[in-house]
């Protein structure tokens, strides 16, 4: 039998999941280096509800570390604003308004803040997660 055919398909297969399906952390790369973030955005509203939380964290903390805090407040505040009530999401809130001051109130605005941000669930969070 030809091993080659099942090898081929899988290969198509792959390559086709990964097209559809990109991984938040490259395409936050790339919005770095261009300023779009659009395909960030929208492939991070593709991942089922229950794991975007993980996804906007994964993301947000790959541009924290990575030094890009501009660009990861303009993520964390699409966090905040789609998952209000995720405490990682809070947590990176309070992280800019206390790590970051001048960014933060350039991308936060007190309306946003009073809508968005819940400091009693931030002040529950910390590096090794929420309790």
């Amino acid at each position: 039998m030809n091993i080659w055919l099942p090898v081929a398909a899988l290969l198509v297969a792959l390559w086709t999941w990964f097209r559809l399906h990109p991984d938040p952390v490259v395409l936050s790369r790339r919005a770095v280096k261009t300023g779009e973030f659009g395909p960030l955005l929208t492939a991070l509203d593709r991942i089922r509800p229950a794991a975007q939380p993980t996804e906007y964290h994964r993301v947000i903390r790959n541009m924290w570390y990575g030094y890009h805090r501009e660009e990861a407040v303009r993520v964390a505040k699409e966090f905040a604003r789609h998952h209000r009530e995720a405490p990682v999401a809070q947590y990176w809130l309070r992280q800019f308004l206390e790590k970051e001051p001048k960014i933060a109130h350039e991308h936060l605005d007190e309306r946003f803040l009073a809508e968005f941000h819940d400091p009693c669930v931030a002040a529950k969070c910390g590096n090794c997660g929420c309790h």
